[in-house]
């Protein structure tokens, strides 16, 4: 394989980065290209190492990179990666891609690597096993609700109000950092993105005691192309006899709207939340699971 070229990140990449992911990302499931945008914004970061973004070339054209990160978990650090995207009839160069970002972490002093592979993901779940990866378990899922058949049988509340932007955004940023796990910066993004959604179809209800937010439900259409199939985002829940009672009121919108289907997502940080959304009717439609290998 002499005639493939590997090298390390030049943000003349980026444009050539993206048009590779979008091809390859096209059949794939719940994952897409970021924009060069928002690749330019990340990679001009003060943390950004250069060493794990590994790209591979042929005839000076790119067909095919890997991206990957330092991450610290429990105290310890590893590498996180994305297993290899890779042109149609250049399959082959995955091995090169993992065979260098393995040695890049080796010399990091990492000892330990970690991915996510899913059937919906193209070969990841086989390259991973190629390369001694060990499944540990679920990570991101995707459970699916038939909203025409669905019936949850709860009076809907009458304090159940639609999301204030002003008066809640705060409160809501600080429940998505503390139950979530998410950044200050990924939750003011998720309701910036709110604020400005103009799609076909949104809904978003909280309940406040005393003003102060104990129960939330959303669900919207992400995907245009798609009017049908909306997205409902993690419950959040202080006060279990709210849950019966917020569902059926987003069904109802649901219904309202011609919406076939309501589909929600776990990560790891919200796998607890799954056994409550089964009991309102959701079933799993997509899994995927943590790899992981020690170096």
């Amino acid at each position: 394989m002499s005639d493939y070229i590997i090298k390390n990140y030049q943000e003349e990449f980026i444009e050539e980065q993206v048009a590779v992911g979008t091809e390859v990302l096209k059949d794939w499931k719940f994952f897409s290209q970021t924009s060069a945008e928002r690749l330019k914004e990340t990679y001009s970061a003060e943390d950004f190492d250069p060493e794990t973004r590994i790209y591979c070339f042929k005839d000076e054209k790119m067909v095919g990179f890997l991206t990957a990160a330092v991450r610290e978990v429990d105290g310890q650090k590893l590498g996180f990666l994305r297993f290899p995207y890779v042109l149609p009839d250049h399959e082959k160069v995955a091995d090169l891609l993992f065979e260098k970002i393995e040695q890049v972490f080796k010399k990091k002093g990492i000892s330990k690597l970690q991915g996510v592979a899913g059937e919906i993901w193209g070969s990841t779940v086989e390259q991973s096993k190629k390369w001694g990866f060990k499944e540990m378990g679920n990570s991101f899922s995707v459970y699916t609700l038939d909203v025409s058949s669905a019936s949850v049988e709860a009076e809907i509340k009458e304090d159940i109000v639609e999301f204030d932007y002003e008066r809640d955004v705060e409160q809501m940023i600080e429940i998505f950092i503390k139950e979530y796990g998410q950044s200050r910066e990924a939750a003011e993004l998720n309701f910036k993105t709110i604020k400005e959604y103009e799609g076909p179809f949104l809904t978003h209800y909280v309940v406040r005691e005393d003003d102060t937010i104990v129960a939330r439900a959303f669900a919207h259409v992400a995907d245009t192309d798609d009017p049908t199939t909306a997205n409902q985002g993690n419950m959040y829940i202080t006060d279990e006899s709210y849950r019966q009672s917020l569902q059926a009121k987003l069904i109802n919108s649901c219904k309202e709207a011609k919406i076939k289907t309501l589909q929600t997502y776990f990560n790891p940080q919200t796998q607890h939340l799954i056994e409550a959304s089964k009991k309102l009717g959701f079933k799993c439609s997509v899994e995927t699971k943590l790899f992981e290998k020690e170096i």
